[in-house]
């Protein structure tokens, strides 16, 4: 189900010019999503994977922290790793199914960019925000973007319905990538919502050891829903598009 409704958000946003894969195989290993717009692949794994509740003795709490980051960030970034390799040598990406059977030949010669999107049902807070506290990576890596599912959906429809152009979304994912090591932030939407008001820009990142985000750089999504967010089914959709009444 999760990555069902990944595959719509991203079609949504992406429109007719969008090519998705969905559970397909690599070298025999099992892999989510493959979404290419343009000259984007956008590399996948859906994570439900349940968070447990930390000790309260802090030495427990964080073995348990960093083995269930381990299980489910950690273990999807090795498998979008393994495809983001390929793309980046610019290798034919052979796509197989779970037989093995080739089903077809992806030209990655062609292929821009290539990002690196973890998709989980829950949030890590300040070290999914930061992957440079908990991913080891090596040297001329790049660090994925992990994010929970329904920060995801919030920002993707906010863009839509703000008639942003989906190229925005490929510049904020450049942006991201440098922020790890950098940033002091327990809400990703923060992050989002300073990207879309200009209040964290690229050309200054490089240039700062630290940028620390506040509840305010979220507004902007905030303001959306008391408009209409396009949630399907979305609830309060009378009240909030009738005039008649105040949110707050």
């Amino acid at each position: 189900m999760l990555e069902n409704n990944i595959i719509a958000l991203f079609k949504k946003f992406l429109g007719d010019e969008v090519k998705v894969v969905e559970s397909y195989y690599i070298s025999g290993c099992e892999h989510d999503i493959l979404i290419i717009w343009k000259d984007n692949a956008l590399i996948i794994e859906a994570k439900g994977y349940n968070i447990r509740e930390p000790f309260r003795n802090p030495k427990k709490a964080f073995t348990r922290i960093k083995d269930d980051f381990k299980k489910s960030i950690g273990y999807g970034y090795g498998q979008t790793l393994r495809v983001e390799t390929i793309i980046l040598e610019k290798k034919p990406l052979v796509i197989q199914d779970n037989r093995g059977k080739k089903i077809e030949t992806i030209d990655t010669a062609k292929i821009k960019n290539c990002f690196s999107i973890i998709v989980n049902i829950n949030s890590f807070g300040l070290v999914q925000n930061d992957l440079s506290h908990l991913l080891n990576i090596h040297e001329d890596d790049i660090y994925p973007w992990a994010v929970k599912y329904d920060d995801l959906e919030i920002f993707i429809l906010t863009m839509i319905a703000q008639g942003i152009n989906p190229q925005i979304f490929i510049d904020f994912l450049l942006l991201r990538e440098e922020l790890h090591g950098k940033i002091t932030c327990s809400d990703e939407l923060e992050i989002c919502g300073g990207f879309l008001t200009k209040q964290i820009i690229h050309k200054r990142i490089k240039y700062m050891d630290t940028l620390k985000t506040s509840p305010e750089f979220g507004d902007i999504f905030d303001q959306q829903y008391n408009k209409t967010m396009g949630f399907k089914n979305e609830k309060n959709l009378y009240e909030k598009q009738s005039g008649k009444y105040m949110f707050w």
